[in-house]
């Protein structure tokens, strides 16, 4: 059945371990299709080869180009520090996941209908281009973040193994296939059409979002406050000593 984005959770009780174990085959195989899509959809915008020569067709300079792998490794990082406190609040850790995933991908299809069907400047569309790549790779941070917590919450060490090799294999194995059959069709020596690229890179992000309502998440009330941002890194350097 269809779930409810609203009521398809499990209330918080003395049997919340029950509750995890017993949705565990309908969680493990959300998050497995989540991870396998994202890593579909990533294949479309590789940072090693697409986005470079994506920027250079719009007249990027040397710098705007150094830029790109500074603004993916600062996203990538400098979200998670500032998110964790908050995350580490929540009594449902999924509806964070579902927006950190809508942050990724929703950039991405917005790149491609600008380039299918709003005609822009190459200034322009490269101004809007950095803008909408910054905020998915907040995005991409605050989903590592808060698929670990959400995959430490509810599935047990011993499944975790499985739940990488299903979607590393399925994952990779059609991002390859997919690379190999689509890119061609848009990007050659003859014609580059990155819009379709791109929208098809969003589109993958987006199944990838909106599976996440089904999964069925015990509600975890947490005892105490939860440190501050100050309180986590002084707990998170105390960690490292």
């Amino acid at each position: 059945d269809a779930p409810n984005p609203v009521n398809d959770t499990l209330p918080s009780g003395p049997d919340t371990q029950r509750q995890i174990d017993e949705a565990l085959p309908r969680n493990f195989w959300v998050l497995a299709v989540n991870q396998i899509a994202m890593r579909i959809g990533w294949v479309f915008r590789t940072e090693t080869v697409i986005i470079p020569t994506f920027v250079d067709g719009l007249g990027a300079s040397g710098a705007v180009r150094g830029l790109l792998p500074v603004i993916g490794r600062i996203g990538a990082s400098l979200p998670q520090l500032l998110a964790a406190p908050a995350l580490s609040r929540l009594p449902h850790q999924k509806w964070a996941y579902f927006v950190a995933n809508c942050l990724q991908g929703l950039p991405w299809v917005l790149i491609a209908l600008l380039l299918l069907f709003v005609p822009l400047s190459p200034g322009a569309m490269l101004a809007w281009f950095m803008v909408l790549y910054t905020l998915s790779a907040v995005g991409y941070g605050l989903c590592s973040l808060s698929f670990g917590t959400l995959q430490g919450k509810l599935i047990p060490p011993r499944q975790r193994g499985k739940l990488l090799a299903s979607f590393g294999l399925i994952g990779g194995t059609s991002a390859i296939v997919g690379a190999a059959l689509l890119l061609p069709l848009f990007l050659t020596d003859q014609k580059t059409d990155y819009g379709p690229v791109f929208a098809l890179c969003g589109g993958l992000f987006v199944v990838a979002t909106f599976i996440l309502p089904g999964i069925r998440e015990p509600a975890v009330q947490r005892q105490g406050l939860p440190p501050g941002l100050r309180g986590f890194i002084r707990d998170s350097w105390r960690m490292m000593g």
